[in-house]
């Protein structure tokens, strides 16, 4: 190699050396330069309330991110504000939104209880909520008319209201429960003051709005349907049947705790007795009455004789009776 050769190639490894020297001193320089403008770029703009704007540099050249157009001219001159930096760009990236989902709808319900029966219908989510509400009904109802349909809905509060048909009370004539978004109304008929009470009670138990346009069964007429108490000419005591009617008639008083009455007997036109015995077979029912539980400060007497004697040994029959009137009450 001669010497010229040797001296170029010296000179050329010199070169290169000095290059990757630099190039190693510059490029972390360059790096940390970007970085701290990236870092003071982000916090002037975050005290400026943009923190959503996304910040980048190239040497001292910054790229930002932003969702519109006010946004970029505002943080574009926050940034070229800040020392070192050269040039700021902005990149419009409008937010796109998905579109939420439909709300889906709550579950729907009516259970229609007459004739010891019950009728389901409504929608529910599943096949699993439908037979849930299904078994609750049918614990208590012998027959279930089960119409519930599937549908997109939630199954919000639908676990509450299986529990609400497990407590329907049997015996109701006419009641209906309606589930509709987060109200439960309840309308119709109870049998009684504690058929109300309970049914009322489990419906606030289910934590859903209770609207209560529940009636009470009129008492008069479900005592009228008692079997008459009737009597022997002449005497105050209670036949067996008698009794067996009376306490059929204080079940009716147990159910219905707020109702207070009058006892009334009755002679016939030829008794000799008149109001005075009539008196004594109300008071006769009133003891009976008493033994069976009911209190006696929810009850007075009173006797009553017919006026002119006449009518046939039926009738006269049929007026040696005593009843019970209703004379107050307080429950719904």
């Amino acid at each position: 190699m001669t010497q010229r050769r040797r001296l170029l190639l010296v000179w050329l490894i010199s070169v290169i050396g000095l290059t990757a020297l630099v190039a190693l001193q510059l490029v972390p320089n360059r790096h940390r330069m970007e970085d701290d403008l990236t870092s003071r770029s982000s916090r002037a703009l975050a005290a400026a309330g943009a923190q959503s704007v996304e910040v980048s540099f190239t040497g001292r050249d910054g790229v930002l991110h932003v969702a519109d157009e006010a946004t970029a001219t505002r943080a574009r001159t926050i940034v070229a504000a800040l020392d070192g930096v050269r040039t700021v760009r902005t990149l419009v990236d409008p937010v796109v939104e998905a579109p939420a989902p439909p709300p889906r709808l709550l579950p729907s319900l009516l259970a229609t209880v007459a004739d010891g029966r019950v009728a389901l219908t409504g929608t529910v989510p599943g096949d699993a909520h439908r037979a849930a509400l299904h078994s609750a009904a049918a614990s208590r109802f012998a027959t279930v008319d089960d119409r519930v349909t599937i549908g997109d809905v939630t199954d919000e509060d639908l676990p509450a209201v299986a529990a609400l048909l497990g407590a329907l009370p049997r015996t109701a004539a006419d009641l209906q429960v309606r589930m509709e978004s987060d109200v439960l109304t309840l309308s119709g008929t109870a049998a009684s003051e504690l058929e109300w009470a309970a049914l009322t009670t489990a419906a606030h138990r289910t934590g859903l709005t209770v609207v209560d346009a529940l009636s009470v069964a009129d008492l008069d007429a479900q005592l009228a349907d008692v079997p008459p108490l009737m009597f022997q000419s002449d005497s105050s005591r209670l036949s067996p049947q008698a009794r067996r009617n009376l306490w059929r008639a204080a079940g009716l008083l147990h159910a219905n705790p707020s109702a207070s009455f009058r006892v009334e007997g009755y002679t016939d036109s030829l008794e000799a007795g008149g109001e005075a015995l009539g008196a004594e077979r109300a008071a006769a029912v009133r003891d009976v009455l008493a033994e069976f539980g009911i209190d006696q400060d929810r009850m007075t007497i009173e006797g009553y004789a017919p006026g002119a004697p006449n009518g046939t040994d039926a009738e006269r029959a049929r007026q040696r009776h005593a009843e019970l009137v209703v004379t107050g009450r307080s429950g719904p």
